[in-house]
């Protein structure tokens, strides 16, 4: 049914071969390329939801990768998420291009992605302090928080300085969250 001429069976069928257990990765690997963007659709879910079940080669992930740019909400979200459990390098390569999506939901899962990343994250995230959406305001001061660096920390002192009231609280209840002896040393550079 994976290969039935009609692309409303394909679709359906890559739905019923995920549920059932079906752990060919090729044979939905192939259906990423279907001329119908509902098969594809299916083919990025079902893939999905036969990561958790299987390894997934590197072309496979290499796919997965390819799918968080999909127009799909679900299936960006997804391809995220399966990045960040089987391969972390590739989900923060992911994560830097998903900084700009139009779902602050997407942003705020790449901030987080990110923050595993270290000092590296940190010019990064800076510009997210800022964003538009409060969700990813605090996912950007938590994930600098939990890098823990005396960079990361300074980037959140210095974004709280003139911030709006409800990015300031999230500053605040990410710094809180420090050690005194490293935040009074960060603290100590400001005055």
């Amino acid at each position: 049914a994976l290969r039935d001429a009609e692309w409303p069976v394909r679709a359906a069928s890559l739905g019923a071969f995920a549920a059932a257990g079906g752990r060919d990765v090729d044979a939905v690997l192939v259906l990423l390329d279907d001329e119908e963007e509902a098969v594809r659709d299916a083919a990025s879910e079902a893939l999905v939801a036969i990561a958790p079940l299987v390894p997934l080669p590197a072309g496979a992930l290499d796919r997965v990768a390819q799918q968080c740019g999909s127009r799909n909400l679900a299936i960006r979200s997804s391809a995220l998420h399966l990045l960040e459990r089987q391969a972390p390098e590739r989900a923060r390569v992911a994560a830097r291009e998903r900084l700009g999506d139009s779902a602050p939901a997407i942003r705020s899962h790449a901030v987080r992605i990110l923050a595993t990343g270290g000092d590296e994250a940190v010019p990064l995230l800076v510009p997210l302090l800022d964003d538009p959406d409060p969700e990813v305001q605090r996912a950007a001061a938590n994930a600098l928080a939990t890098i823990e660096t005396p960079m990361a920390l300074r980037a959140l002192v210095q974004a709280s300085v003139g911030a709006d009231p409800d990015a300031r609280e999230a500053l605040s209840t990410a710094l809180a969250r420090q050690p005194f002896s490293v935040v009074h040393e960060v603290l100590d550079e400001f005055m």
